[in-house]
């Protein structure tokens, strides 16, 4: 969370959706906290109606996402270079411009009142009028399919519709265009074709603009996902099953308002990280470590899996991280999870199984962290992997012979998935431990990706 709670004056107590989701904007663009932090901020210090609520997180989120393009095409239009823009301006013309390239709802002639009302200066007004109308006079017409010629022009929007602009706005190059129409670093944009080829490439690209789905995994210690269900629908939330027997997908609502969360009743965890527990598979009874514990969302999935019997030692490398451990440990109760501090794993005897959810570059999270594409290049890709993979020659130090590690990332990288994990056990030391089962889950319409590998020993 942000240190400080920017929204603990009468003066920041906004009501109009379109300015707070501004004010949080211009925040989060200035370093002082992340989206999520700051919607939390706002939303706690400043009640809001749910459709309100739904509506400011997608303007944030959605111009977040979409801020490349958006300024690549507003550049094109202002005789004045963007960073010498005001910043309150720039960002009222960032989510005008969101809402009319990417928002199918909202009239245009909304959209320019509402921006242009919460500019402050006259001067100001006029200018973010004129932006914002030459934006509507770019935009030619609504297509489901360029012809190719038209590719520098092509602005898609979803799979099955994009915008057809008048002018040439975009690369030519396939890489460089993709990179500049999804708003995603070209560095990654190219790895991903050379990876998977240029259709997947753009698919996965597509789907990193896509508001997630938001899953709920059931605390079967608690309840089961009929009833929970059951309850969701009487509050009025939309649901519908998961890829599992434990798993809801909801479709809109926040998280604090559903029934059942402050008792325990479910997390929030995604499905592709809803399969490690089940992949690392620890019995009743069994001594369990979790070396990068920290928030908790799968050491309580453990914890679950376990049928709350056995011991899980819950640790992290940043301590200030663990706190979120605990809280998780209350809210569900599973009270047997004890949470130690990092240097306490020294004294313990080794483990049966052993879960390394490792820090990781996040490429298969993207759309939910929305600010990582725009660091995503100045990631320190080479120290990301030093740490990974001291820490999967640490996490099988402290195993059995008998037992089992899973290392598991929100990354799609090889480098740090597969050719790390090979790495590692190609080493002298790691010879007698062997990698018994792997699995890459790309991207898709109702999962994140991420990657998984299960190491045991030679001999059993």
């Amino acid at each position: 969370m942000a240190k400080n709670n920017p929204w603990n004056n009468k003066e920041n107590k906004i009501s109009n959706p379109r300015r707070l989701a501004g004010r949080v904007l211009r925040r989060v663009l200035t370093g002082q906290g992340s989206a999520r932090d700051q919607l939390d901020w706002s939303f706690h210090n400043t009640p809001s109606k749910p459709k309100d609520t739904a509506l400011i997180t997608e303007l944030v989120y959605g111009t977040m996402r979409h801020m490349a393009t958006i300024d690549l095409i507003l550049s094109k239009l202002s005789k004045r270079p963007l960073p010498d823009i005001d910043e309150g301006v720039l960002v009222q013309l960032r989510m005008g411009a969101f809402q009319w390239l990417f928002l199918d709802r909202i009239p245009p002639h909304a959209i320019v009142h509402e921006a242009v009302e919460l500019v402050p200066h006259r001067g100001a007004k006029k200018f973010a009028n004129g932006i914002l109308r030459s934006l509507g006079r770019l935009l030619d017409k609504e297509v489901d399919t360029p012809q190719p010629e038209q590719r520098r022009r092509w602005l898609p929007i979803n799979k099955n519709k994009g915008w057809l602009l008048k002018e040439d706005i975009f690369p030519e190059k396939e890489e460089q265009w993709l990179s500049a129409v999804t708003g995603l670093p070209q560095k990654h944009v190219s790895s991903l074709i050379q990876r998977f080829g240029f259709e997947k490439a753009e698919l996965l690209c597509h789907i990193n603009n896509q508001t997630p789905c938001k899953a709920l995994r059931i605390n079967r210690l608690k309840t089961d996902r009929d009833t929970v269900a059951k309850d969701l629908k009487e509050a009025g939330f939309i649901a519908e099953e998961g890829s599992n027997d434990y798993c809801l997908r909801v479709k809109v609502g926040a998280v604090e308002r559903m029934p059942g969360f402050l008792k325990g009743h479910f997390s929030i965890q995604d499905e592709t990280a809803q399969k490690v527990a089940p992949f690392l598979d620890p019995q009743e009874g069994h001594e369990v470590l979790d070396l990068c514990a920290a928030p908790g969302g799968k050491t309580m999935h453990l914890a679950e899996w376990m049928g709350g019997k056995g011991r899980i030692v819950a640790t992290d490398g940043d301590p200030d991280r663990l706190p979120k451990v605990l809280k998780a440990r209350q809210r569900l109760g599973h009270d047997f999870v004890q949470v130690v501090p990092r240097d306490a794993v020294k004294d313990e005897p080794s483990f049966d199984r052993v879960l390394l959810d490792v820090p990781c570059s996040n490429t298969g999270v993207i759309r939910r962290r929305v600010e990582l594409r725009h660091r995503l290049d100045s990631l320190d890709r080479r120290g990301l992997r030093k740490i990974q993979a001291a820490l999967l020659r640490e996490g099988l130090g402290l195993l059995k012979k008998s037992g089992v590690l899973v290392y598991s990332t929100c990354s799609i990288d090889k480098e740090e998935n597969e050719d790390l994990v090979a790495g590692v056990l190609a080493e002298p030391y790691f010879q007698n431990w062997v990698l018994d089962e792997e699995h890459l889950s790309l991207m898709g319409d109702m999962n994140d990706g991420g990657y998984m590998a299960r190491i045991k020993h030679r001999e059993i």
